[in-house]
């Protein structure tokens, strides 16, 4: 079960994974998965809208009925855990008595599910036996079967919708941040020159240029940087604003149907999670921009001074490079269970506190409160082990970047020592 096993290089299938977007669709979300494995690509919603089931969600028999509309034969089985290997993956199974997986792989130690309400999982046997009720869904295409491409995605205007003054603050933005980046690179010249050429010559009026110089160099980047945070904060108000109201304006638009089968948790959730893609677009977007062209301009200036040097700070980058590219799966899905979790809890404390005269009435809130006392446990557990990838790699991270300077002050000390370099350099 090793992480070799998820790169894919563009031959025979691929499983995709598709999340449920209504409280009672995972079965539908199953059955789109192993559709557009065999070439079908349709999501859940166009299939509720299909077959339009009832908001208790579907049985084994709505799915067999629904693969077959579709063109896939089903064959449903009764086994046992240590049966599973025998399965013809990718297939559904019943899990949790009120839920529907499609299980990707089994191997020795375990199995790979693609979970609609959480996505990849890996669980080992013992975990997934606490789970499967011994019922599992077998698909294949029939002579009806069609291949079908995917819907378009939705696009981020359409998310959005129109936002006013976008392009032009993002310019600005962009602009003062490259400002700044041009000094930051012209910072470290100061005690260069201030070591090889005030010091080594004792010219005080060398000094005195070079600390006036740099002083209004100071002076204009920090009112540079005062200019872009409050741009910043102009920016992130006004789109904020406008994203807002667009977004609710079609929230409100929405049938009643909608709001029926989710979670109104869910929905918040859903509502407040714009704020990310926000911030995603007037700050982490400028920002990785600018880092970029910040990186390739320090790895030429570091290449003209010393390549030797610039190897092994590449070395570094690529090791990093491993490292996210290492934590980014096990952290995105740790992530992914930690927001579930949160939305089931608060769901669970909207809906007591709407329901708490009917609580009270029937002396229901004993078992109201240790069913929320459940999920809090279940959320705080996500959290930690969300908290938990985070403190590795943040050490790990920490080590390789003390272990590289270090390495760069050993070689550029060398250097200095055969007069390859100079002290300020």
């Amino acid at each position: 079960m090793s992480v070799l096993n998820d790169l894919h290089f563009g031959w025979g299938r691929r499983l995709p994974m598709l999340l449920q977007t209504e409280a009672a669709e995972c079965g539908l979300a199953c059955v789109s998965m192993l559709a557009g494995y065999f070439g079908h690509a349709v999501d859940a919603a166009d299939l509720r809208r299909r077959f339009g089931l009832s908001l208790k969600g579907a049985t084994l028999r709505d799915l067999i009925q629904i693969a077959d509309r579709i063109g896939l034969a089903s064959r449903p089985v009764r086994l046992e855990m240590q049966e599973l290997s025998l399965l013809k993956t990718p297939c559904i199974l019943h899990w949790d008595l009120n839920h529907f997986v499609v299980l990707k792989q089994v191997g020795r130690n375990g199995i790979v599910l693609h979970d609609p309400g959480f996505g990849v999982r890996r669980l080992s046997m013992a975990q997934a036996a606490r789970h499967f009720t011994g019922v599992a869904l077998e698909l294949t295409p029939s002579g009806g079967f069609e291949t079908a491409s995917a819907a378009p995605r939705v696009r981020l205007r359409a998310l959005l919708g129109n936002l006013v003054g976008l392009k032009r603050s993002l310019g600005q933005l962009l602009a003062l941040a490259l400002a700044l980046e041009v000094f930051a690179l012209i910072s470290p010249l100061f005690l260069t020159w201030v070591v090889d050429d005030a010091l080594v010559t004792a010219d005080h009026d060398l000094l005195m240029t070079l600390v006036l110089s740099f002083s209004l160099l100071l002076i204009l980047k920090t009112v540079l940087t005062a200019m872009r945070g409050w741009m910043l904060i102009l920016l992130g108000a006004s789109l904020k604003v406008q994203a807002r109201a667009n977004l609710f304006s079609h929230l409100l638009n929405l049938p009643a149907s909608y709001f029926e089968t989710r979670h109104m948790a869910d929905v918040m959730s859903r509502f407040s999670s714009q704020d990310t893609i926000l911030q995603a677009i007037t700050t982490e977007l400028v920002v990785a921009v600018l880092d970029g062209l910040m990186c390739c301009t320090t790895l030429a200036l570091m290449f003209i001074f010393s390549p030797s040097l610039t190897l092994v700070v590449l070395a570094g980058a690529v090791i990093y490079a491993g490292l996210r590219w290492g934590f980014y799966t096990p952290l995105r899905q740790a992530s992914l269970e930690s927001i579930v979790w949160t939305a089931r809890r608060d769901s669970h404390f909207l809906e007591s506190m709407r329901g708490i005269k009917t609580l009270k009435l029937f002396n229901a809130h004993q078992d109201r409160r240790a069913h929320w006392l459940n999920l809090l446990v279940e959320t705080v557990n996500r959290q930690v082990a969300t908290q938990k990838l985070q403190l590795i790699f943040k050490t790990s991270n920490s080590l390789l970047l003390g272990a590289l300077g270090i390495l760069v002050v050993w070689l550029g000390a060398r250097s200095v020592l055969a007069n390859a370099f100079s002290v300020g350099m």
